[in-house]
């Protein structure tokens, strides 16, 4: 019996290795990008049918109109008699999926990154799904030996997904995003009749789609919060402006942006930080004062000071509520949202900064440029700490997360890698690979 007991011992001290590396460890289900699977937030295809209308929660953040304005819900079948296009309610509505997993639905358990294709106004009439389902999206994968050809990757459709082998041995992937808005499904006259906004993004979601790992954690040094990937600029094109608010003004070049998004979450409320890597026309934060209209490469055209500028502010980052109370999304309710240009990130954290770095081809400091390449290395604990260490500025404003970061461990809840454009014949087309969470 006792050399029987000794085998079974030394059995399993010998398999005990097998099944630890069985247990994945914290962090990216898919680390380096290896299996690529990419599915809607919703965790079912009926979502806004009128058999499964989208449910509203309570806003987390009344009073504000970022993102879905609370009254949408609140007064569905009373539009605003200034927006003609404003559809008289979210739902029922019935739209068909794009989705490029969609045929082979996975489940969380299965493991994917979540995809998110949005069109503002969200209530428009001419968006064929729901938030974050707002567009059909074209995808395709680029022929290995040719490499990524701009009309094969986009010219097709609004929002476009590519999907590229690489590795030695081709074992990894690299995802190609674009947004073309000199194309509009089924109306030529699509933008310019609604101002368009597309925004096409994707991440890892600790609630959705990562196999019940956890991402990571601040405040834990045993935990993951070291988030690293390289990511090109391979074409941003001017748009056209259409004016439909106060600072639209004519003549002017569209917005074009490549962000960023970290999510964590503490007392309750979920929280955000929003990196721009490339932004035309648009900025968040202006520590000199200076904001201004750049070309493809980041360099200064013309200095501005109105909307969506800085307005003339000296400002280290902008910070607002986000809304979002969509029920069956993984964004809701929401987030407490603290927007930063990744060029002022040496200014605005310098004194926080030890681990995070940027290498490659950088352009105007980390701000990524026109045909650019770089690595990014950036420890997430120091970019919240930087954050949270924000207060308020020479104008009275917060810059800063609307409640401090606890010293307690929080969870990293989620990291998306995201486009936005406006206007029209417009274009802008990254692609992001080898990401991380270690």
């Amino acid at each position: 019996m006792k050399k029987l007991l000794f085998y079974q011992l030394a059995i399993f001290l010998i398999m005990m290795p097998m099944f630890l590396s069985s247990a994945q460890a914290d962090g990216f289900w898919d680390q380096d990008f290896r299996v690529g699977t990419l599915r809607s937030d919703f965790d079912d295809r009926t979502t806004g049918l009128s058999s499964n209308p989208l449910i509203q929660v309570q806003c987390k953040f009344p009073g504000i109109t970022f993102a879905i304005p609370c009254k949408t819900f609140d007064t569905p079948d009373t539009p605003d008699p200034n927006d003609p296009n404003q559809i008289t309610s979210f739902y029922p509505k019935t739209y068909s999926f794009y989705w490029p997993s969609s045929v082979a639905w996975p489940t969380n358990s299965d493991g994917y990154w979540v995809l998110s294709v949005n069109n503002e106004d969200v209530v428009n009439k001419f968006n064929l799904g729901p938030p974050n389902q707002s567009l059909p999206v074209t995808y395709s994968d680029v022929i290995p030996g040719q490499g990524p050809q701009l009309d094969r990757i986009t010219g097709r459709g609004t929002t476009n997904i590519a999907m590229e082998l690489r590795g030695q041995q081709q074992e990894k992937k690299r995802i190609h995003l674009a947004i073309n808005t000199k194309y509009q499904p089924g109306n030529e006259n699509f933008s310019q009749e609604i101002g368009s906004i597309p925004f096409l993004g994707f991440g890892a979601m600790q609630n959705r789609g990562n196999k019940g790992i956890s991402l990571g954690a601040l405040n834990d040094a045993s935990k993951p919060h070291m988030l690293h990937f390289t990511t090109k600029m391979w074409g941003n094109e001017n748009g056209v402006v259409v004016p439909r608010r106060a600072e639209d003004k004519p003549g002017r070049p569209a917005i074009l942006s490549y962000m960023l998004f970290v999510f964590s979450k503490w007392n309750g409320v979920p929280r955000g930080i929003i990196l721009q890597l490339f932004h035309r026309h648009q900025e968040f934060s202006c520590p000199n004062g200076i904001s201004a209209i750049r070309d493809r490469h980041g360099n200064i055209q013309e200095q501005v000071n109105d909307a969506p500028f800085c307005n003339g502010k000296t400002q280290k980052s902008q910070s607002t509520g986000w809304n979002w109370p969509i029920k069956q999304s993984v964004f809701s309710p929401g987030a407490d949202y603290t927007y930063i240009d990744v060029e002022d990130l040496q200014t605005v954290c310098n004194a926080f900064f030890r681990n995070t770095t940027v290498s490659g081809n950088p352009n105007n400091g980390w701000r990524l440029g026109y045909r650019e390449e770089s690595t990014y290395n950036i420890d997430l604990q120091e970019l919240f700490d930087c954050a949270n260490s924000l207060g308020i500025n020479s104008q009275g404003e917060k810059e800063g997360f609307n409640g401090s970061m606890p010293n307690y461990s929080v969870p990293i809840t989620g990291v998306f890698w995201t486009l936005e454009a406006s206007g029209v014949d417009g274009l802008i087309w990254t692609s992001v690979e080898d990401m991380r969470l270690e």
